[in-house]
């Protein structure tokens, strides 16, 4: 329900990162980087494909009656009770909803994976024009380099370039975290008792063998799909990393004293910048939200359980 709301009255949200981020060609940075991209878009995208089929394939074991279901799905029971003559009916259009369900649930977690990985690819190349910024091809050796007129006039194009480039990440960076920080708090409470109940229901006298497949499936892809997610904003941090150790590494020591200025000015914004997808002061989407969830979910199944025991 969650998702169908954020949806239909969050629907910017899901605006086309490429309207919003002007992208680079992934074989802008030489052919290493662009080898490197292609694997990792391939590896990507064979995981979504394959979490998506296994979760249909879910879907439609949610469709195949099974004789307790009436005890898992209070809409049944409903409609056995009050709507006998249309019960046949009701079923099939329940049924049916888990399929059209798999894809509201998923959609949004997609859309987080493809916004940081697109991010992720155009800061790869960002970081890969850092590392290049102070590249020597004039032929001139670096005690020379100082006094090229040449050579400064380049590097400072080059520096505006790369400041105007990470101007654009923090802008979209902004406007997305603005739109994705409360909901995010949202979805980890949800996804927090989602699991909580699921496992609930499998410790329960109600979990008949008859279910096995289709808990087993549900569970793949719902797992696969939280760890995707974690590791997607996790991902990001790293790769800022990256990118601070590359202004490090410029050989800035031959620039004239307004590149030095401005090199300096840019190593600021950088070093200061958080590239967390930050929704609250002490969680972002990364290990430590997954931990904090994981936790969490130990925490209160450990104190229900103690209680059952002792009762």
């Amino acid at each position: 329900m969650l998702s169908l709301l954020t949806i239909l009255f969050k629907g910017k949200m899901a605006d086309d990162i490429r309207n919003e981020l002007r992208p680079w060609t992934i074989d802008c940075a030489g052919e290493e980087i662009h080898s490197r991209l292609k694997f990792e878009i391939k590896v990507i995208t064979s995981f979504a494909l394959f979490n998506f089929g296994v979760a249909i394939f879910a879907g439609c074991w949610y469709c195949v009656p099974i004789f307790a279901d009436s005890e898992l799905f209070y809409l049944l029971r409903f409609a056995d009770e009050h709507f006998p003559n249309q019960k046949i009916i009701v079923e099939v259009i329940y049924r049916l909803s888990f399929l059209f369900l798999i894809y509201v649930m998923m959609v949004l977690a997609y859309q987080v994976i493809y916004y940081t990985q697109h991010a992720r690819f155009q800061i790869m190349l960002f970081t890969e024009y850092l590392v290049n910024i102070a590249k020597n091809d004039s032929g001139l050796k670096d005690e020379e380099l100082f006094y090229s007129s040449q050579y400064q006039e380049k590097l400072a194009h080059n520096l505006k370039f790369c400041a105007k480039r990470f101007q654009e990440f923090l802008s979209i960076q902004t406007k997305k975290i603005k739109q994705m920080g409360n909901l995010i708090v949202l979805f980890a409470l949800c996804g927090c008792l989602l699991g909580i109940g699921v496992v609930f229901y499998m410790l329960s006298d109600k979990f008949y063998p008859e279910y096995y497949v289709r808990m087993a499936a549900s569970s793949i892809t719902t797992v696969a799909t939280f760890v995707a997610l974690i590791l997607s904003g996790q991902s990001i941090e790293n790769q800022a990393d990256d990118v601070l150790n590359a202004m490090m590494e410029i050989t800035w020591y031959n620039f004239n004293s307004k590149n030095k200025k401005s090199y300096l000015i840019l190593f600021t914004n950088v070093a200061a910048t958080s590239w967390k997808i930050k929704f609250s002061e002490n969680y972002s989407i990364n290990y430590e939200l997954g931990l904090a969830i994981v936790r969490g979910m130990y925490s209160i199944l450990s104190v229900v359980v103690n209680m059952h025991k002792t009762e």
